[in-house]
């Protein structure tokens, strides 16, 4: 059945979907193993808590559980997937035809294999998450700061899922970096139109791009469309350049941040 099932979403995504040139990228093969070990989040609409840190960062570790205990919430540790320790063979597989023009190659301050090493971290825990058919979670990464109240975000999920019952992505700050960045597409693509600016609606802005996936809530709906676009599609950039070229993607942002980057740690990614 999820044979016949893939085949299909496939053939709709060459038919109706002519914005990107997709393939068949095996992430599966690469995706970390997870463990549930936290199956209550502390907050009430969202079903887990994914926390990505590296097993050679103790120290990342031990200041985001600190910090999540302050506010009665409680992450499922995921043992991310090094990029240090991927081989040259695994990158060409998952890059395949963007392999000589990628664009983890061509930003200056990035390191290729951390930012794959990124990629396959937050794949791993999608597909963990649309396998256990969770309905919401929250994924962060192990450098964030409280800046809010996270008892608001019951609220505002309810008050999203009632304006937009379709969304994919919520982010929990605002992006700093609409006018100096933009989304970058791969070579060889047709031109779309994606929008940089933001519209506001209510508590939210509708987005059509950001910089940082640190914190980020995703719907079952999310889950699932980012999960099967991913199946056929070749990496290109980093996480947060990728999921934007998710045909029709809906992704806000809060009006006002509640969790955000915290600029605590040096980052893998950055060279």
């Amino acid at each position: 059945m999820q044979y016949f099932r893939l085949i299909f979403l496939k053939t709709i995504f060459l038919l109706s979907l002519p914005i990107l040139e997709v393939y068949g990228a095996p992430f599966l093969n690469y995706i970390v193993p997870i463990e549930i070990t936290e199956p209550f989040s502390g907050i009430d609409s969202v079903d887990t808590i994914y926390m990505i840190n590296l097993d050679r960062r103790p120290e990342r570790l031990a200041y985001t559980k600190q910090l999540l205990s302050q506010y009665g919430l409680y992450a499922n540790r995921v043992s991310a997937c090094d990029g240090l320790l991927i081989s040259e063979t695994t990158v060409q597989e998952l890059i395949g035809p963007y392999y000589e023009n990628t664009l983890l190659n061509q930003h200056p301050t990035r390191s290729i294999y951390p930012a794959i090493g990124c990629f396959l971290s937050h794949l791993s825990i999608l597909q963990d998450a649309y396998e256990r058919e969770f309905n919401v979670i929250w994924i962060i990464e192990d450098d964030i700061k409280v800046v809010g109240d996270v008892q608001q975000i019951p609220m505002l999920l309810s008050k999203l899922f009632t304006m937009d019952p379709d969304w994919d992505i919520c982010y929990t700050d605002q992006s700093s970096c609409y006018s100096k960045l933009a989304l970058i597409l791969p070579p060889g693509s047709a031109p779309f139109s994606h929008k940089v600016q933001k519209e506001a609606r209510g508590e939210f802005d509708l987005i059509h791009w950001r910089y940082g996936t640190h914190s980020m809530l995703v719907s079952k709906n999310g889950i699932r469309k980012i999960i099967d676009y991913f199946s056929f599609a070749y990496i290109y950039g980093p996480i947060d350049n990728d999921l934007h070229l998710i045909p029709e993607i809906r992704e806000y942002d809060v009006l006002i941040d509640i969790v955000t980057c915290g600029n605590m740690f040096k980052s893998d990614i950055e060279r």
